[in-house]
């Protein structure tokens, strides 16, 4: 909507929607949630500590994980 385009915005909106639900469906085991809430918990770390390499190398691991535990759950 900032963007004064209501096409770009619907897209937004639509992928928004999309991703809400497949970050929900990723963590629907407890182990994965505890496994998320300790990624977050690093990448925390990482930045507070500024270390940019450590905080891409959370980054990357935690967005693999998910996209295991998605394509688990899908499957």
């Amino acid at each position: 909507e900032a963007a004064g385009n209501e096409v770009l915005s619907q897209h937004h909106r639509v992928l928004g929607s999309r991703v809400k639900r497949a970050r929900f469906l990723a963590n629907i085991s407890d182990a994965r949630w505890a496994q998320a809430v300790a990624e977050h918990e690093g990448i925390i770390t990482a930045l507070e500590a500024r270390d940019g390499p450590l905080l891409g190398q959370l980054l990357s691991a935690h967005l693999g994980n998910k996209f295991a535990a998605l394509k688990a759950r899908m499957n």
